[in-house]
């Protein structure tokens, strides 16, 4: 109810409800609907802003982890190299050795495959992007079918190769120290720089003329050479070639996928 003056100073009464109930009910839809719509907008461009934001920090998280797995990568391939070659001459001395304790083998060739015993392969994976991933839970930014679960073999196969290193450490002292009893020092150090020598540019001729020299050795002992095979055999080379392979094939195919997110 409304009250209104009229020109000639009488009040009247007017009811308004008629003008509310006249309003159609389809006004009423669309303001519903108008105001829904504005809401439903604005989550979806708060939504869409954090996508934004969310695609840009995984793609930064992307390029830098590459540029840690390619450093793991490069080490990692020379230290597969390098174990499989240790493999391979370990087992040539173990062949050595089983003929007499090695007594009529050529002193040159038990210096240059024995000393390949000593070959340690330790891994110390450039993680810093993935422990800030993983500590912060934005690790999630990585589709985890597609690109995460990689990442995360990845550095699996890694820790492997390190708990390996770890439980290798006190056989590998022992092996060392059996090692300098039977071989010279001076011409132990000569042979190294072969190796050195040959990571640069290899060259069988410099080997071939090491093992002709046929240094002596400190000592042939029976019992000493059988520890010392003993020792080489429980490096267990094998298994450590098959960590590194795998630890490398797990960084490349990680490198691959983020790839995907980077670019």
């Amino acid at each position: 109810m409304a009250t209104e003056l009229q020109p000639n100073g009488e009040e009247t009464v007017t009811d308004r409800s008629e003008e509310h109930r006249a309003r159609p009910w389809t006004v009423w839809v669309f303001e519903f609907l108008l105001i829904f719509f504005s809401v439903s907008l604005s989550f979806a461009a708060n939504s869409y802003r954090e996508h934004l934001a969310d695609r840009s920090r995984a793609r930064t998280y992307a390029a830098n982890m590459i540029a840690d797995l390619e450093s793991d990568t490069a080490y990692l391939r020379s230290r597969f190299d390098g174990m499989r070659t240790a493999r391979d001459n370990v087992d040539m001395f173990l062949s050595l050795i089983s003929k007499q304790g090695g007594r009529d083998a050529s002193t040159g060739k038990m210096y240059w495959y024995g000393l390949w015993c000593g070959y340690i392969a330790e891994i110390a994976p450039d993680d810093a992007t993935f422990r800030a991933m993983t500590s912060s839970g934005d690790l999630r930014l990585f589709d985890y079918p597609r690109v995460g679960r990689y990442v995360v073999r990845y550095y699996a196969a890694a820790a492997a190769v390190a708990r390996q290193a770890t439980a290798d450490e006190p056989i590998y002292a022992r092996t060392r120290e059996v090692h300098a009893r039977i071989f010279g020092f001076q011409y132990n150090s000569r042979a190294n720089q072969i190796v050195q020598a040959n990571r640069k540019s290899f060259s069988q001729a410099r080997i071939d003329a090491f093992i002709r020299t046929n240094p002596p050795l400190l000592s042939r002992d029976p019992a000493l050479m059988s520890e010392y095979g003993e020792m080489c055999r429980s490096r267990f080379f094998e298994g450590q070639v098959g960590n590194l392979g795998r630890a490398l094939e797990a960084a490349d195919t990680a490198i691959a996928r983020l790839r995907t997110v980077a670019r």
